[in-house]
């Protein structure tokens, strides 16, 4: 059959279309990811550069499937790049490396826009591409000189990381001789004895006793030292006056140590994957949410039931245990379907170290990214609402928090700044962390900022706390000058945006000299959540689990009035209260036992929207917490645990701030859930 001749994309199904988008934008990050380490290690071409010759191929196949020939063609080019790499005729040097990611940025973004036609940016790196292959055509004419790779055994590898992680630093460097250079031997030498005054040579590719005899273009040493290089003495090495070398590098390896690898079961391979839509995954998840309603009617037929005595005790008895089996086999259900929604950290995190290497180049600065939690799982539309707020953080990160190379050495710290992302689950949540180890918020400034324009009310200091929370306000900004990366007031205030979208909370900490640290806490899914419910007149609401401390029930002698908010002493720590009966505005009245005294209900019912309402007898009182901040609720009956499917309210109503969703329950009532977060934030007001 004669091949179709396809333009752009033209007369290819949808579906097909969105498989392309996904498969090549993955295939490209994998692609930057092997880059960015070949960056950081140099000497490991040899071991990568199949890698990357495999997805510039693959790229390049389903390019031509999808009629996008010019990519296909620069593609092409750059697989015949990495067979030089591959072949020993060429090398990927920090400047082809730096064209690579500049290249894979360009064509990600060719390729998730779909605007397939504007090809002139792709027509441009083909046609350099090919005239950059062609050269090393030419230049593998000449007579060949055997490339020599640094290869490291198990016992070097770990003799490094032990003193890596005595805190002193390791450093890789490498000589590139002339391409006709006859002296290299004795100019090696001479390096190593020269090198002696800096620290201890630990290993060379070639050795230095083959020295003498080998013929090589390039020399690569591993140098121990006991303190970082000054820039003075990096200077003084790369500069050195080596007989027939063109180019010196130095560079301190960045410490990584060995991580485990996942066995799979009893040594079997790993199971075959599949892409599944996530529309058909969302539908199944909410067929879980109707059966849990299924489940929580029963349950409560059969309480009913087993109370009035309804049918023979055996038959009934039977009957719960089918119910019980029911409950079981819900539970196992909803585990394994849920499951097909969560996606391990690492497929965010891959993008950002281009991000860090980006932004401090653009900077002027030096900074490593170090990952922590990686195979920590979190639900796939989560990670996907979390990459543009974890975005802004990385970059302030570097442009803000990190000094330069300079301001640190004169502080005594390292050049090189450290940006530290991680996640971890805290029960029902996934906490993520991205700190690094720069000057900290200059809170003086942020004050000052606040006064000029006026959003610290005139007379008041503010506090350090409500400093740190201005960062987050639209627009503010303590940048003196606009740069391309910052200084516009955009971007903390999309972190805390996105953060409420989420049902998640923001927290910082931030230690002059000593560095900021960003928090993001948000539940693992947003589909289904363990509930905690009780009841305000005729409504039921929920608040998630997690966010409740503890439930008791309290007499109202025991608040204290401060202004109009009221506190309750517990355990040696002041609890503000509010009455959920009157924030709501419920139509129960507020009643008073005979025994209250006149002054004390005047008192009460004096107040707005956080009075105390009820009778002088045991209230119930639940204890929420959001970050740092508790709140204790006043409820009418405490219900219980229950699980709930979030459903989003109708965007046709009225949009309330304190609800951040509903469900339906196995008594066919409607639950509203609580946003915890702002009802802690109005209480606070």
């Amino acid at each position: 059959m004669k091949p179709v001749d396809l333009m752009a994309g033209e007369g290819i199904d949808d579906s097909l279309k969105e498989l392309f988008v996904t498969e090549t934008c993955e295939q490209i990050d994998q692609f930057v990811e092997i880059l960015l380490n070949l960056e950081q290690d140099p000497d490991g071409q040899t071991d990568v550069i199949r890698q990357l010759f495999r997805l510039a191929h693959n790229i390049k196949g389903s390019s031509g499937m999808m009629g996008l020939n010019e990519l296909k063609e620069a593609m092409h080019h750059t697989e015949s790049i990495m067979d030089q790499v591959r072949n020993g005729q060429s090398r990927l040097d920090p400047e082809r490396i730096d064209e690579l990611l500049q290249f894979t940025d360009l064509v990600k973004g060719y390729v998730s826009r779909q605007n397939w036609s504007d090809t002139a940016d792709i027509i441009s790196w083909r046609d350099q591409f090919q005239t950059e292959a062609a050269g090393a055509d030419n230049l593998s004419s000449r007579a060949e000189i055997a490339e020599i790779s640094l290869v490291l055994t198990d016992q070097e590898k770990q003799d490094i990381s032990a003193w890596q992680e005595d805190g002193k630093p390791v450093y890789g460097l490498e000589v590139q001789f002339e391409t006709d250079a006859q002296m290299q031997g004795a100019s090696a030498l001479i390096f190593v004895k020269f090198l002696g005054d800096f620290g201890t040579v630990y290993k060379t590719a070639p050795a230095v006793a083959d020295l003498k005899e080998a013929h090589f273009k390039t020399f690569k040493l591993v140098l121990f030292t006991t303190r970082p290089l000054s820039s003075e003495q990096e200077e003084a090495i790369t500069r050195y006056p080596l007989y027939e070398a063109t180019a010196i590098r130095a560079r301190k390896w960045a410490y990584r140590p060995e991580e485990v690898q996942p066995v799979s079961r009893a040594g079997l391979p790993s199971e075959p994957m599949i892409r599944v839509n996530s529309g058909k995954v969302d539908k199944l998840i909410n067929h879980i949410g109707e059966l849990l309603a299924i489940k929580g009617s029963l349950q409560q037929l059969y309480k009913q039931g087993d109370q009035q005595h309804v049918l023979d005790p055996k038959l009934w008895k039977k009957l719960g245990k089918e119910v019980e089996r029911l409950e079981q086999f819900i539970g196992l259900f909803q585990v394994e379907i849920m499951d097909l929604r969560m996606v391990p950290v690492r497929q965010i995190f891959m993008r950002f170290p281009k991000i860090v290497r980006d932004v401090a180049k653009r900077s002027g600065k030096f900074a490593d990214l170090h990952l922590l939690g990686e195979e920590t799982e979190v639900d796939k539309e989560i990670a996907e609402k979390l990459v543009d707020p974890l975005t802004h953080l990385i970059r302030n990160a570097v442009d803000h928090g990190l000094e330069t190379g300079s301001e640190r050495k004169a502080i005594g710290k390292p050049e090189t700044g450290i940006v530290t992302l991680g996640a971890s689950q805290e029960g029902d949540y996934i906490v993520f962390t991205v700190a690094d180890d720069g000057k900290g918020l200059d809170i003086p400034k942020i004050k000052a900022k606040a006064a000029q324009a006026g959003i610290s009310p005139p007379g008041e200091a503010l506090s350090d706390d409500e400093a740190m929370k201005l960062i987050f306000r639209p627009g503010f900004s303590t940048a003196d000058q606009v740069s391309e990366i910052s200084g516009r007031g955009v971007g903390l205030d999309v972190v805390e945006s996105s953060l409420k979208g989420l049902k998640g909370d923001v927290e910082v900490e931030s230690h002059p000299s000593r560095g900021t640290t960003f928090r993001l806490k948000v539940p693992l899914t947003l589909a289904i959540i363990q509930s905690f419910l009780f009841q305000i007149g005729d409504q039921t609401f929920a608040v998630p689990s997690a966010e409740v401390v503890e439930n008791l029930a309290i007499d109202h002698r025991g608040l204290h009035r401060i202004g109009n908010k009221y506190f309750l002493n517990l355990r040696q720590e002041t609890i503000p209260v509010i009455d959920l009966r009157m924030l709501f505005q419920t139509d129960r009245p507020v009643e008073f036992t005979e025994t209250a005294r006149p002054s004390i209900v005047k008192e009460l019912t004096g107040t707005k929207a956080f009075a105390v309402s009820g009778s002088w007898d045991k209230t119930p009182l639940v204890i929420v917490k959001s970050g740092r901040y508790k709140l204790g609720l006043m409820v009418d009956q405490l219900i219980g645990q229950e699980e709930l499917m979030i459903k989003q309210i109708n965007r046709a109503l009225d949009e309330n701030p304190l609800i951040s969703g509903a469900s339906l329950l196995g008594s066919g009532g409607l639950t509203l859930i609580l946003n915890i977060r702002e009802i802690i934030h109005s209480a606070m007001l």
